[in-house]
């Protein structure tokens, strides 16, 4: 009945900023309202408050499929359009329909498909057709149409392309359209304050089928040279704004002439535009809707066509010679089309805003019908269809919620680990420079302390010599347990009296023993380690181990360091055997913490084991238990003695010629006849070179094994770019630098000598000490281990500059492998190369042979040489070294056995 039905839907791309897409709206809400001022209409809208504030209607949002089911209920009709609706410029995926991923044709076409399953009338209000290229673009083009009561579309193509989808069977009749047109013809556009009548420019982006550079590069030469024959000026109009405005500025700052150019640098209402372009002299319009705006106004026109609909509304104007196709859009041709602009033929404006008339004379017809109630099992088939479209959107809203906290959370925890990674980095480059302070600390102590060690030395030799042979005596006299170790113990009493004690702080530890260990630095109160070596006792029986190694360190757990009982601690974690990495450290207040217990590694200080060496060696009875001795501190003989007598497999693993670090000033407390001792009592000794094994046997070694060191694989993966100012041969080095083996003085002499070259040094510890360093030497201070890589991809060779003496024959550099896992070559003075890397690392004496291998080494880098060194370097890991380590201890096993039958 006429004027009952007063609620309408109007769905389409409103609420998003398109001018002309709101100008559609303006028109289809006047045209509609002219005969039924009565209708209460609802818009779905991508911003519903902006749409209830610019048209004065009720909106819902249109991704909110519930609100949509309730408005489209509640409506008497429902209008999808108007605009370029039906185009498949992007793909159609039909299962889309009633989901949150809808979008472009499988969206618009829901609205057709709710409004049949709630029974409700629906039309096509003046849509464009087209184009249509795939099969399911034209299935769901034809689907819509079939669903709806009517229909209009804007231009002849469309309609033409709407009878090439007409299937060719009965329901052919249910896809009849009617020509309309663009409802934004009906608008009224507003008076602008213009005095002059500029050049109108309406651009917007584009990138299919052409590249949005080189387009925009040629409209704005084709711009220049339209200008270059007036005085004209441009005024660029943004129909969306957010999209359009950078491209115009693009454009403009790509002219000569763009003095001559006026940005309209905000949003402006469809009546705004519509006003400016009908002052202007003459448009290029891109936009669909600034060429309309032109030929609705008169006003000469010419057009960029990057879409059909624009070509379609020029030549339906009689103006299709200017429409510039996509392949057209040359400075030449948009200059042309420019000077060439003419208005629409006589009578097309009127001719239009009839048409557009038409779509809502349709409307309220369709309005006013009405159509006949459903059967009852059609609107229960319909209702279920729709409560399970409204079931599954609400479950895919949900999952894609969840994905996006999911991804949220993920990313917020990659950020979490990042920044925890960043700051252990940081904690370990605090670490590695306190390290580098007590390695400094201990040469002013070594000073200090050195009268006292002078005046000691031979009362400490004589009564280390006694202890040693008497140990000797008392292992086979006196075994554990025996009546006669009463006088062992007084033995050691009496000992202690003569010797002094072999380490700082003589005060029993721990309760029954008359003491208790000194508060931490903090002023808390100490850690336990008793406690922390029962729990670690605990924790590795219940995780089933069969063996634990304790390692005696001379350093701490320190893994930037890369020390190689560091080294081997982690290898055997890697390999699930736990480790009590005993290690030293200088004040009684001084304690590591216990982080590396995932590992399963224990840390545990030396002093603390040495006072009480059962502790240790009574624990984790029944499992294989060897003790690594990686120094001959005189400290460890009674810890020795107690592993020994406990049945441990005891290794003295031979880093360095101590020595000859006592005759530097490092090793202080290294005492001669101690060493000999922990040979002689050791079930294997390993050394990391042939020099120290050779050594070790002058010191009564038997059998010694070189195991050298290894390589920690990574460090040499580039992280990142550290350029540096490359010279004709560009030298690198970094590690320690001190003067007892650092050779300063090689290192000026060749930069003097070749001084196109460059040398860069990494490291601390030490510094010329009074040798003048040529300003191509640079010094580039301590650096992360995860940045040496990067430093050292811009060297020819690396170099290991050690002054030619014992102290450097002992050594086996752990950077000479991290050298090679770069793909670097290696020149070295006073250490020799590795076993099996003499291929690799070249041997140099003074300064003129150094200087030569270099230039030598720097010329060998072919891919197969890289290679090369980076397949030797892999070879040497320190996995690969513990298993020689661990296989070779076989032979210690053998000793435990008579060692449990002596101090049975």
């Amino acid at each position: 009945m006429p004027g009952t039905a007063r609620r309408v839907l109007i769905a389409g791309y409103y609420g998003f900023g398109n001018a002309g897409d709101e100008a559609i709206l303006a028109g289809m809400l006047a045209g509609l309202r002219s005969p039924r001022p009565d209708l209460e209409i609802t818009v779905a809208s991508g911003d519903p408050a902006g749409t209830e504030r610019d048209h004065g209607v009720r909106a819902v949002d249109r991704d909110d499929l519930a609100a949509v089911v309730e408005a489209v209920r509640a409506s008497d009709l429902v209008i999808l359009g108007g605009g370029g609706l039906f185009q498949d410029y992007w793909d159609v995926p039909l299962e889309n329909v009633f989901t949150p991923r809808s979008g472009g044709l499988p969206f618009y076409a829901g609205f057709c498909l709710l409004a049949a399953l709630l029974d409700r009338p629906a039309m096509l209000y003046a849509v464009g057709v087209g184009p249509l290229n795939t099969e399911e673009g034209r299935r769901l083009t034809r689907i819509a149409f079939e669903l709806c009561q009517g229909a209009t579309v804007r231009d002849a193509e469309s309609l033409a392309l709407l009878a090439d989808l007409s299937p060719t069977s009965s329901t052919t009749s249910s896809m009849t359209a009617e020509l309309a047109a663009d409802p934004a013809f009906g608008i009224v556009p507003a008076e602008p304050a213009m005095e002059e009548r500029p050049v109108g420019i309406a651009l917007r982006p584009w990138s299919f089928g052409v590249e949005p550079d080189a387009w925009e590069a040629e409209v704005a030469r084709g711009l220049d040279r339209y200008l270059a024959g007036n005085g004209e000026r441009l005024l660029f109009l943004p129909f969306q704004y957010e999209e359009d405005a950078p491209v115009h500025r693009r454009v403009r700052d790509r002219m000569a002439a763009r003095d001559r150019v006026t940005l309209v640098e905000r949003r402006l209402a469809p009546e705004e535009l519509a006003g400016m372009v009908a002052r202007c002299g003459r448009v290029l319009a891109m936009r669909y809707h600034a060429a309309l705006f032109a030929l609705a106004a008169g006003v000469p026109v010419a057009a960029l066509a990057y879409d059909p609909k624009v070509s379609s509304l020029l030549a339906s104007a009689g103006l299709a010679d200017l429409a510039l196709p996509v392949e057209d859009w040359r400075d030449d041709a948009v200059a042309a089309a420019l000077r060439q602009a003419r208005p629409p033929r006589a009578g097309f404006a009127e001719e239009m805003r009839n048409r557009a008339r038409r779509s809502a004379a349709l409307a309220i017809e369709i309005l006013e019908r009405g159509r006949p109630a459903p059967s009852e099992t059609r609107r229960f088939l319909d209702e279920l269809a729709v409560r399970k479209a409204l079931d599954a959107f609400r479950l895919e809203t949900e999952r894609d919620t969840l994905r996006g906290e999911t991804a949220a959370l993920g990313a917020e925890l990659d950020r979490l680990g990042w920044e925890l990674e960043s700051a252990r980095e940081r904690g370990r480059a605090l670490e590695a420079d306190r390290a580098g302070l007590r390695e400094q600390r201990d040469i002013l102590l070594a000073e200090r302390n050195d009268l006292d060690r002078r005046l000691t030395a031979l009362e400490r030799t004589l009564a280390w010599r006694i202890v040693s042979r008497f140990w000797a005596l008392m292992r086979r006299a006196f075994p554990e347990g025996s009546r006669r170790r009463k006088l062992y113990r007084l033995g050691r009493r009496v000992l202690g009296k003569v010797v002094g004690g072999p380490v700082a702080g003589d005060a029993p530890w721990k309760e029954g023993m008359g003491g208790a260990p000194a508060s931490s630095a903090s002023g808390e109160p100490a850690p336990d380690p008793r406690a922390d070596l029962l729990q670690f006792e605990e924790r590795i029986r219940d995780s089933g181990a069969r063996q634990v190694v304790a390692i005696f360190s001379a350093t701490q757990l320190l893994e930037s360091e890369g020390q190689r009982p560091t080294q081997i601690a982690l290898a055997l974690a890697r390999r699930g055997v736990p480790v009590v990495f005993v290690y030293w450290r200088w004040w009684d207040n001084e304690w590591r913490p216990q982080d590396r217990l995932g590992d399963g590694i224990v840390q545990i200080p030396i002093d603390v084991v040495n006072r009480r060496p059962e502790m240790l060696t009574s624990a984790f009875e029944g499992l294989e238990r060897i003790a690594f001795f990686e120094f001959p501190h005189p400290g460890f003989f009674e810890t020795l003695s107690t592993a020994n007598s406990a049945g441990w497999i005891t290794v003295y693993d031979v880093l360095d010629d101590w020595e000859e670090f006592h005759r530097v000033g490092q090793a202080i407390w290294y005492d001669d006849p101690f060493e000999r001792h922990l040979i002689a009592a050791c079930d294997a000794v390993y050394a990391i070179n042939d020099f120290l094994a050779g050594r070790i046997r002058e010191l009564g070694g038997g059998r010694v094994e070189v195991v050298g060191n290894g390589l920690k694989p990574g460090l040499e993966v580039v992280r990142g770019d550290k350029p540096l100012e490359r010279g004709e041969v560009t030298v690198g080095y970094f590690g320690y630098l001190a003067g007892a083996w650092f050779d300063w003085e090689l290192i000026a002499e060749a930069a003097r000598r070749r001084p196109s070259w460059r040398f860069y040094l990494i490291g601390y510890g030490g510094s010329p000490e009074g040798v003048e360093l040529p300003a191509t030497v640079q010094l580039l201070g301590k650096q992360p281990q995860t940045d040496l890589a990067a430093y050292a991809a811009n060297w020819d060779a690396a170099v290991i500059p050690f002054k030619p003496d014992r102290l450097a024959a002992g050594a086996d550099p752990i950077k000479t492998y991290e050298y090679l896992a770069m793909g670097l070559p290696v020149v070295a003075t006073g250490v020799y190369p590795p076993s099996g890397g003499e291929a690799f690392v070249t041997r140099a004496e003074g300064v003129e042979d150094f200087l030569r291998e270099l230039e030598r080494a720097a010329s060998r880098k072919t891919q197969e040489d890289v290679e090369a060194r980076r397949a030797f370097a892999a070879s040497c890991t320190w996995d690969h070294r513990l298993e020689t380590l661990l296989a070779s201890i076989a032979e210690g096993r053998q000793r435990v056995a008579e060692k449990r039958g002596l101090f049975a």
